[in-house]
């Protein structure tokens, strides 16, 4: 499954079933995009990612710190 990666506020990661984030919550952003991934759906979180996604268009999550 192919999604996008989004970086909130607060250091709050988002990943998107579409390459707008149009889906991701307002009150976490504003979000800037940083790259595409493509989930295999092999590892536990990934299918939790993916479950999320599919239910909500988005999974948010805490992620490490990326410098522009």
């Amino acid at each position: 499954m192919r999604v996008w990666c989004f970086i909130g506020a607060d250091n709050l990661w988002a990943i998107a079933a579409d390459e707008s984030g149009t889906a991701l919550p307002p009150e976490n952003g504003p979000w800037r995009f940083h790259k595409s991934i493509v989930l295999t759906g092999t590892d536990p979180d990934e299918i939790d990612a993916e479950r999320l996604i599919n239910a909500h268009g988005y999974c948010c999550f805490h992620g490490e710190t990326v410098e522009s």
